[in-house]
């Protein structure tokens, strides 16, 4: 019930997110489900301004609130990001994005990719790091014993005049 609950708020608070930003509709990886314990559901969102500029933590925070479900809505982000930036920084022991992913007892951890990079040939070095990425801030999420929830962002209504080419 709240993997649905995380999913649908994730999906539903997009095009209110884009009014800030006007960009995109999300789509979240489906996960196992997963027994929690804790009082609270602990939710980390790694992303870019994407998450950050349209305040995501603070929207889902409030649909979880609403649906009666207690949460912790927290996020690590840095503006045009991209998975492989998140898991080299994730390498890092000390580093801000290591010791939040390892200290944190999340239930969730979102991960939010640079939004043209999914869109890029599978043979493109970009794509190929990001994906590499995704695996690696997996493994360590698993580590942990959290889950791992891939955010979609929301498309460009006009393309994206700086790669017209590919969109």
């Amino acid at each position: 019930m709240l993997r649905s609950i995380l999913l649908v708020s994730l999906v539903v608070l997009a095009p209110f997110a884009s009014i800030s930003f006007s960009e995109e509709s999300d789509v979240l990886q489906d996960v196992p489900t997963k027994s929690f314990t804790s009082s609270s559901e602990e939710i980390l969102l790694i992303g870019n301004s994407y998450t950050s500029a349209n305040s995501l933590t603070n929207l889902l925070d409030d649909v979880m609130h609403q649906s009666s479900t207690s949460a912790n809505v927290s996020s690590l982000t840095g503006g045009g990001m991209k998975l492989s930036d998140h898991a080299s920084d994730a390498q890092i022991a000390n580093h801000q994005w290591n010791t939040t992913i390892n200290a944190g007892n999340w239930n969730w951890v979102v991960l939010q990719d640079q939004s043209q990079v999914p869109g890029f040939p599978r043979t493109n070095q970009q794509w190929i790091d990001s994906k590499d990425g995704a695996v690696t801030l997996n493994e360590m999420i698993e580590d942990t014993g959290s889950e791992t929830m891939l955010f979609m962002t929301w498309g460009r209504r006009a393309g994206d005049s700086t790669i017209s080419w590919l969109y």
